[in-house]
């Protein structure tokens, strides 16, 4: 491009000169050479922007290839990164579903092992609670055996003086029946040989049969009455000492306070009174050995307290369906804090082989067993009462027992 320039210069110059001296032909000459420099300047220049556009045109169409290709590859990164991130995710979601599969059958496998440990627990549950019952029921019915034991002494003096009276009075019968053989002897020979009237006669005024029959009446009914009276005690404790176990029958609540009382004669002197109101004439469904041993136990308490002298009021009433026996001495009475310990194992206020300190415990045990309550109301130095409340029919009172 300077040459062209140069050229040009040199050429207009030349022109000049020339047209300015007068020398035209040499003028035109120089004047169609800075034509044709001109001409062939402007096409180069031409070109030159044509080349120039068409280069810039080819750069723009580079630029938006290599644009286009660059999204392209922005796009294809972004795929790139969301594939990665999509496996990166699905591996993980691979890991975590492996993970949780075997936590699963550890869990279920620990699941299985604490089933069978529970199973076992529970059968081992269940055998101890059976154990506990029974073992229950014989430290009932030894208790039971043990307050026949305390008692036996007592009971064998009370079955001694009917034995003893019975014993009196058939020796006297015997000897009353050796006065009268003579007579008995006359009386079989006077059909047979005759006998003399004269000589009966003497025998029976020697007798004096109005004595010997006063006397054998009040042998008779000597005998009679111990005989009722031994049969009653062994009743008694054969009532006292049967077990029914866990079997429910029909209970005359009467019934079973007068033999409490009967096994319990031996201890009742002369000093203590007995005033009964028995309002409740009536049964209730239960186990009666059980509920036997319960009012022997709360009898026995009582007849303790006032043994020195005083008096028991035992009284039965009902309420709706439930039966209420209140059994009350004049006692020593009870403070607050034995008030609180009375129902414990083990816990009793009797001297040392008096007591096994099991009854009341035990009495407390049977009647919740039977729905039932038992409540003591006591002041020292103003006796205690002990209420006893049992549904009458076990169907009421929801026992399934």
């Amino acid at each position: 491009m300077d040459s062209r320039s140069y050229q040009l210069n040199a050429y207009r110059n030349l022109y000049l000169m020339y047209k300015e001296d007068g020398n035209l032909p040499k003028a035109m000459e120089y004047l169609e050479l800075l034509s044709v420099v001109q001409d062939t300047t402007a096409k180069e220049a031409l070109e030159m922007k044509m080349e120039d556009m068409q280069a810039a045109f080819e750069l723009s169409e580079r630029e938006n290839k290599i644009t286009a290709l660059d999204n392209e590859n922005k796009k294809g990164k972004q795929l790139r990164n969301i594939l990665i991130l999509s496996i990166c995710l699905l591996l993980s979601s691979l890991a975590f579903v492996v993970f949780v599969y075997r936590g699963r059958n550890k869990a279920l496998h620990q699941l299985t092992q604490e089933q069978a440990h529970t199973k076992a627990l529970l059968e081992e549950k269940e055998a101890l609670l059976g154990n506990l019952q029974q073992t229950n029921l014989q430290l009932i019915h030894a208790e039971k055996m043990a307050s026949i034991g305390v008692m036996t002494a007592g009971i064998a003096h009370e079955l001694n003086n009917p034995v003893s009276a019975i014993h009196a009075s058939v020796e006297a019968l015997m000897m009353d029946f050796e006065d009268l053989q003579p007579l008995f002897d006359n009386l079989g020979k006077l059909e047979k040989e005759g006998t003399d009237l004269h000589t009966i006669k003497n025998q029976i005024q020697t007798l004096d049969l109005n004595s010997l029959t006063t006397e054998l009446q009040s042998l008779m009914a000597t005998i009679n009455n111990g005989a009722q009276r031994t049969a009653q005690i062994v009743q008694g404790l054969k009532t006292f000492a049967r077990d029914s176990g866990d079997e429910y029958s029909v209970y005359n609540i009467t019934e079973g306070l007068e033999t409490a009382l009967t096994i319990l004669q031996h201890k009742i002197n002369h000093q203590i009174i007995i005033k009964k109101d028995y309002e409740y004439n009536g049964s209730i469904v239960c186990q009666t050995s059980k509920i036997n041993q319960v009012l022997l136990n709360i009898l026995d308490n009582a007849v303790h307290a006032v043994e020195q002298g005083g008096y028991i009021h035992i009284e039965t009433k009902t309420i709706e369906n439930e039966c209420l026996i209140t059994i009350t001495d004049d006692g020593s009475g009870m403070d607050a804090d034995v008030q609180k310990k009375i129902f414990e194992p083990f816990f009793t206020t009797k001297e040392v082989g008096k007591g096994t300190g099991l009854g009341l415990s035990i009495s407390y045990a049977i009647v919740k067993q039977h729905h039932g309550d038992i409540v003591v109301h006591s002041q020292a130095g103003k006796g205690t009462s002990f209420v006893i409340t049992l549904p009458i029919d076990r169907t009421q009172s929801g026992s399934n027992v």
